[in-house]
């Protein structure tokens, strides 16, 4: 009788654990909060209740949502120092008095926050199904909510952060004073070059690594000073590189996509308007049939047939958030007078005394600067010009963050996302 009574447990247990996962999909599918912790930036509020249950969503708390954004920008613009990491911006935080709800902030929250995708406004809900395994991607259910930061400024700290996590830059590269570190490789064998010494440190050489390794049989690459390789790739980028009449070249293909996707924008979000008053016609047809008599809410196909159209409602109000913020920040586009901009920005930026500065900038724009017996090549991605270029801020400040290695080397159109400048070396 004991062991009867503990199945016949075990499965009401099993039963209610199911139902209550139906009933956390199904709330989530129609846009509203499921409850646990609540993301930092934000409050929940019940907005409506059904029967006894109170229905809640997530809406913007003011004080918070200002320092979210503060650590996003500091991830992506930094302190006038420098790009700040996790733990940077932790303690910047702590020495001007911010808490995390009144804990202090630390290396992990700061990550967990610049990581979360509820700033964009949308979060992603029950990955799991109702039988506790993971679910595929085309099932998961998306909630919208109010959106902190755009999505461009989301998207640019974690590429930032992926390009300095110790599994795939080591932390000595990520502090290291060196100009080019990183950066700097051989024209011969491929070797990343090294910082080598003489004169009991008076002098600094950029060397290939392979022959500070021993293996001088291997390349016969010339070392260079330190401050004239330095010095070459400041006076190219400033003078090559980021002068007017060069940026608009190369940025050409992409001023005239600015316009296209502005029209595309402006097309989906007519569309998605007109769709989402179609499904809430469709909604209150539906409730008008329960109200006259003609359907139940205990119909198992009715229900279905309702909560899928919850369920389009939410998901086209979320689309159509997403591409009203992106119209919004309309003043970003991509013109010919802000490239202009951009490119003085830049240029005060290498020829000011911030070392910090140069070496972030130069590590932003260029992806690998090439020594060769005969020449020195300066590479670098288009589509980081463009990004960098698109997130001026209107106040005239330079928002330069993004993953330098992302694209390909050409796109569809047979266009080279690659600029390169080529020196003679004497």
């Amino acid at each position: 009788m004991r062991k009867m009574l503990a199945m016949f447990d075990e499965h009401f247990a099993i039963e209610a654990a199911r139902h209550t996962k139906r009933t956390m999909r199904a709330n989530a599918m129609d846009g509203f909060f499921n409850g646990g912790p609540v993301p930092f930036g934000y409050e929940s509020r019940t907005v409506e209740h059904r029967g006894n249950k109170e229905k809640k969503k997530l809406f913007v708390r003011d004080d918070e949502a200002e320092v979210v954004r503060t650590m996003f920008r500091l991830a992506t613009v930094g302190d006038g120092n420098g790009l700040l990491g996790a733990r940077g911006i932790a303690q910047w935080l702590q020495q001007r008095g911010f808490t995390l709800r009144g804990r202090p902030f630390n290396n992990s929250n700061v990550s967990g926050i610049l990581g979360r995708e509820h700033y964009t406004g949308r979060y992603i809900d029950r990955r799991l199904g109702d039988d506790g395994k993971p679910e595929p991607e085309e099932a998961w259910v998306e909630v919208a909510c109010p959106a902190i930061i755009d999505r461009g400024a989301f998207e640019a700290a974690a590429a930032l952060r992926s390009t300095r996590a110790p599994k795939v830059t080591t932390p000595r590269i990520v502090t290291s004073p060196i100009l080019l570190t990183s950066v700097a490789r051989c024209g011969l064998c491929g070797e990343g070059l090294t910082i080598r010494t003489g004169k009991s440190g008076r002098y600094s050489y950029y060397a290939c690594g392979a022959k500070v390794n021993g293996a001088a049989a291997r390349c016969a690459c010339k070392a260079i000073r330190q401050e004239a390789l330095d010095g070459i790739v400041l006076t190219a980028l400033e003078e090559r590189l980021f002068q007017p009449y060069r940026l608009r070249d190369l940025l050409q293909h992409m001023l005239d996509a600015s316009s296209e996707a502005e029209e595309r924008r402006t097309r989906e979000l007519t569309q998605a308007r007109a769709a989402r008053t179609q499904a809430e016609t469709r909604l209150r047809n539906l409730y008008e049939a329960v109200a006259d008599n003609h359907a139940s809410l205990k119909d198992r196909t009715f229900a279905d047939l309702l909560a899928d159209t919850r369920s389009r409602i939410a998901s086209l109000t979320a689309t159509i958030d997403i591409i009203e913020a992106q119209l919004r920040s309309g003043h970003r586009r991509i013109t010919p007078e802000v490239v202009d901009r951009f490119g003085a920005l830049v240029r005060e930026k290498l020829r000011g005394n911030e070392p910090a500065l140069r070496r972030g900038y130069v590590r932003l724009f260029v992806s690998e600067v090439t020594l060769a017996p005969h020449e020195i090549r300066i590479t670098g991605s288009k589509q980081a010009l463009a990004r960098a270029v698109s997130i001026i801020s209107a106040d005239g400040q330079l928002v330069p963050s993004l993953d330098r290695e992302w694209c390909p080397t050409a796109d569809r159109t047979g266009h080279s996302k690659r600029w390169q400048i080529s020196l003679r070396r004497s």
